[in-house]
């Protein structure tokens, strides 16, 4: 089923906070469900910028909701099933 999955580079340029440590591990967080207040705490940002940066990660990545973006992670293999 993955196999066929697009590549990274065919579809989407992604802009900088995408391939960054911290925006991988934001996309962690966002798969994993974690909630805002708890996320950002992990990660040591503040609230409004853990929530500016998933803003920018779903412009990146063309999505609606947090879920799609979640999907899309997995889809183009920025983060793990």
């Amino acid at each position: 089923m993955w196999a066929g999955r697009p590549r990274l580079n065919d579809h989407l340029h992604f802009g900088p906070r995408l391939r960054s440590e911290l925006g991988r591990d934001l996309l962690r967080q966002l798969c994993s469900g974690s909630t805002d207040e708890a996320a950002a705490r992990d990660l040591a940002v503040s609230l409004r910028t853990y929530r500016r940066y998933v803003a920018d990660i779903m412009r990146d990545l063309d999505a609606r909701s947090r879920f799609q973006v979640g999907v899309r992670a997995i889809e183009f293999g920025l983060v793990s099933a």
